[in-house]
Parts: structure tokens; sequence; C-alpha cells
């Protein structure tokens, strides 16, 4: 009940004394309750919690000096939180503004966007080292290397990033050696996987074994070859290394296999295996290709044409005709490269023979219609 009947009166020093009316007026959070005859402060009796004092866990009956302690209790801190308890409650009930849980979500939902922001330029700027095959960082991780200073010049028009590099916590830039390796192995995942989903819509594909790292670990290059729709070309992917503790047919084939499943490369589509002409990869029946084979009926083996062309060349260089025609060729090279004079007058030769003029040209219609066949997908 806002205010209290004129009747309710009570004796109090001799003296009849009663809740007066414009003491509502003057504190509109005052309250008259009429079963314990007294008055209360509701924001404070509903928002204070557990404190135990006056107008707060009990109510106001002697109106005896009711007035000063109204005054002193509208300036108590207690009181002002309270009361502003009370009107986020108001306001949020009424929906004029948003529940504290809203409030957060929103604050996360901001957070989250702005280190979405940073963490795009980040990746962005390593996908762009990859691309142009340059170094991320340096000997030490002191060094400034190429990622920091491509960071650096985006934080210029990036305000965001320019924060985050100069006010960021040092625990959570996101520019440490060990980040950019994850970074780096998640896109090669994301690479992967986009190759893996290109062969596996085609009707079939081959397997290619390209080289063997010399290194402290035996490690196999894997690649992929098939005919890809989008660009109706025949393409090779590569999709990673078979760490191969032997260098065994069985133990090469089971890396092998292994490494193309666990990539999620679908095996029964699998028509063609090509490597080198070592024993332990051709041969007939225990070499890698015999062994694919005989999970893989229809995978049939190719001798490496690459490596057949190698190693005609290793063969044709050892003969003493080619060793010096070659070099000759070096030799005439070494004369034009070195001199600017020469080379510009080897040019002006080229250009008043009329033979090689022709030459050149038909050389250059000949690449301009191989251009315009690989872009019409072989329809001229």
């Amino acid at each position: 009940m806002r205010s209290p009947s004129l009747a309710n009166n009570i004796y109090v020093s001799g003296k009849f004394r009663r809740i007066q009316t414009h003491w509502f007026n003057d504190y509109f959070w005052l309250r008259y309750s009429q079963s314990a005859c007294g008055v209360y402060c509701a924001p404070c009796y509903l928002f204070a919690g557990s404190v135990t004092r006056l107008l707060v866990s009990s109510v106001a009956i002697d109106p005896s000096n009711l007035g000063k302690t109204l005054s002193s209790h509208a300036k108590s801190e207690l009181h002002v939180n309270s009361l502003e308890a009370a009107e986020n409650f108001r306001s949020i009930m009424s929906g004029e503004q948003k529940d504290i849980v809203a409030s957060m979500s929103s604050s996360y939902n901001v957070l989250v966007e702005r280190n979405r922001q940073i963490l795009h330029a980040i990746v962005e700027t390593i996908i762009l080292c990859g691309r142009q095959n340059l170094s991320l960082r340096g000997h030490r991780d002191e060094d400034r290397g190429n990622f920091k200073a491509l960071l650096e010049y985006q934080a210029k028009h990036n305000a965001i990033l320019k924060d985050h590099l100069e006010n960021g916590d040092p625990r959570t830039k996101y520019t440490s050696n060990k980040i950019q390796n994850e970074i780096i192995d998640i896109c090669g995942d994301q690479i992967k996987s986009k190759i893996v989903e290109s062969c596996n819509s085609v009707p079939f594909f081959g397997f290619i074994d390209e080289a063997t790292d010399a290194s402290t670990m035996e490690q196999m290059a894997l690649c992929l070859r098939y005919y890809e729709t989008s660009s109706r070309s025949v393409t090779e992917n590569f999709i990673g290394f078979a760490e191969c503790w032997s260098t065994t047919g069985e133990s090469l084939s089971e890396a092998f296999l292994f490494h193309l499943r666990n990539s999620g490369v679908n095996m029964d589509k699998l028509r063609g295996q090509g490597y080198d002409g070592a024993s332990n990869m051709s041969r007939e029946f225990r070499g890698v290709q015999a062994r694919i084979r005989y999970n893989h009926p229809k995978a049939l083996y190719t001798h490496c044409r690459a490596l057949c062309l190698n190693l005609a060349i290793c063969h044709a260089s050892e003969e003493p005709i080619v060793r010096n025609m070659m070099q000759t060729v070096q030799e005439v090279a070494f004369c034009l490269n070195y001199s600017a004079k020469r080379l510009l007058r080897y040019k002006n030769a080229l250009e008043n023979d009329a033979e090689n003029r022709e030459a050149m040209e038909r050389r250059t219609k000949l690449q301009s219609l191989t251009f315009v066949r690989n872009e019409v997908g072989g329809k001229i």
C-alpha cells in the first residue's frame, strides 16, 4: 500500500503521531505496510539482500524523527545501489534494455569478431608467404622476418590489428613460431581435404610416388593423378609424405596404403600406379606395385616416364660429343649473358634475319593456339 490511512495514529511520548502524507510524495520509494503498521523502503527490501537495518529488514513504526531517518536513508550507499538495481530490473522486465545474459553474449560476440579479424590477418600473411615462397622468420625468434614485417605493414591500415600487436597480451598474440606451424598444418590439411574430395568425385585416379627424401627419415612423396572436371585437364596434386621405416616392398606398400586411406582417398577407384624402376618398387611378385595390385587388382603399374627421360639424359651426357656440345652451349650463353653490348647486338641480328623472324612468328602463333586450346578445353 502506497500511503496509510490518516486514522492510523500512534501514541508516542504523550502525543498522537501519524505518518505524514508528503513523505510518500518526497520519497517515491517509500511504502506502508498495513500488517506491520509502519513504512519501509521497497527497493532496499527487495534488492539489498540480508542487510539488517531499519527501513530495509524492518519497518519504521515510530513516526517521530522519521523525516530525518528517511533523509539519511535516501543518501546512503545501500539505498543508491538498491535503487539502481530496481531500475535495471524494471527496464529489463519492460523490455527497454537487455538482461545481463544478453549483454554478456553481445560483448562476447564483439570480442569473437575482433579476434577473428586479427586471426584472419595472421592467416592471410602466412598464406601469402607460402604462395610467394618466402621464409616466415629468421634463424632465431627475435629476428624480424617476413611474417612480422608484413603484419606491421597491414597494421598501418588495420586499427584492430595495430592495437593487438602493440597492446595485446603477449600470451595470445598468435605470432609465435609454434602458432605459425600450427596454422601451416591446418592450411595443409584444408588443401589436402580439397584435393581428396576432388579426387573422390572422379571415376578413377592414379597414384604416383614422386621422390625419396635422403634425410635421416626415409620419406616418400605421394601424388594423385586424375582428370579434374573444373579445369578440364589431367592434374597431379601432392598430398603429403609417407614415412617409411624400411625400403622393402612390404614396408613401402603398407606405408603408401595406410597414408592414402588415412587421408580419406577412395581406394576402390585406384586404376594406376607409377614408380621408378628400382627392384623394391617394380618387382613382379614382391615389389610395391605387386603388393598394391594384390589388394587392388585394377591398379596397373607404369614405369615413371619422367625418370626414364632423366636417366636417358644422364646417360647421354656421358658421351663425349654430347658433353662437348653442352660445354660449348654453356660458354656461348656465358658470353652473351655477361655482356650487355653483346646481348644487344645479338638481339638486333636476330631481328634483321628474315628467316629467323619468320620462325619466331610461327612459334608465337603456335603458342597462341595452344593457349586457346587449353582455355576452351580442347574444342579447337
